[in-house]
């Protein structure tokens, strides 16, 4: 655990002494990334996730009876988001992380990419706008200066107000590795029967079956999020923010286009269609969690 405080803290220092705002956000998704795929680290952030979520549906439970006490409610969540180091975190992971992370994981040339990671990587006046808005395979205004601005504002002049979001989850975090000392927790990362899988090239074997996943497509940006959380469930906006970061709220075409990436992975993995001969399914869902892989022997 000494190991990974001080690693934590290495990472943190190099994000906080970044000398160029882009290489500020590009250590803040490094400091992120790693804790994501770090199973100790992961399992010390959801125990966190779980108590913010658990104080957060003891607010708004029940039913609300008048004006007065939705304004009581909407109270206390503030005074909870603004002191809950766990909400520092999904500030970061949302705003910088997904995405950078979208960016850094495909191949699509710049013009096709999500503003935000341009925005911060290159900065506005960096940014050909002119000449990417006459693109026709483009979605429509992308890069208008008008839009341009509008997620500008989420970066031009904040690196301070990241910095203090970083501090603070990063305090509030330290603080819950020190309580873990001693305690024994999971060192590695849950394996699936029969299956392999490589997530650096998307080749994969599941007992007969090989095959590989390309890169950059919504296959495999999905699968490789639910293989590095195996037994975890993953809600469905994390999800859908895999195929498009642009999204703040999961709608139902948005659910029915997961459904149909995860066929198109059950297919190519030897699931579906089911025979008798059929891979066992590996996918478990439920409407309010999500997705997650389970073990399921042959």
């Amino acid at each position: 655990m000494d190991e990974l405080i001080d690693i934590l803290k290495a990472r943190y220092q190099t994000a906080i002494n970044s000398e160029y705002d882009s290489l500020f956000y590009h250590n803040v998704y490094s400091y992120v990334d790693w804790i994501l795929k770090n199973p100790q680290l992961n399992s010390i952030l959801k125990n966190m996730g779980s108590e913010y979520y658990s104080k957060h549906s003891k607010i708004w439970e029940g039913k609300i009876n008048t004006k007065e006490d939705s304004e009581e409610r909407t109270r206390k969540t503030s005074k909870l988001e603004r002191f809950d180091s766990y909400c520092f975190f999904i500030s970061l992971e949302v705003r910088i992380y997904w995405m950078l992370h979208e960016y850094y994981n495909t191949n699509e040339p710049d013009y096709a990419q999500n503003p935000n990671a341009l925005l911060m990587l290159k900065g506005i006046e960096n940014i050909p706008r002119k000449e990417w808005s006459k693109l026709k395979n483009e979605l429509p205004d992308r890069w208008s200066l008008s839009n341009l601005k509008k997620y500008n504002k989420w970066y031009k002049g904040e690196r301070k107000n990241y910095e203090i979001e970083l501090r603070q989850f990063h305090t509030g975090f330290l603080a819950e590795l020190t309580k873990t000392k001693g305690k024994n927790l999971p060192e590695i990362k849950e394996q699936l029967t029969g299956f392999s899988f490589n997530p650096s090239t998307g080749d994969f074997s599941y007992f007969k079956t090989k095959g590989t996943i390309a890169l950059g497509t919504n296959e495999f940006k999905i699968f490789s999020l639910l293989y590095s959380r195996i037994g975890n469930f993953v809600d469905h906006l994390t999800l859908s923010r895999e195929m498009n970061t642009d999204i703040i709220e999961v709608r139902k075409s948005h659910k029915d286009s997961l459904s149909q990436v995860i066929r198109n992975i059950k297919r190519k993995f030897g699931i579906l269609p089911k025979t008798k001969i059929s891979n066992p399914d590996i996918f478990n869902s439920t409407p309010k969690a999500g997705y997650r892989l389970i073990n399921k022997d042959k």
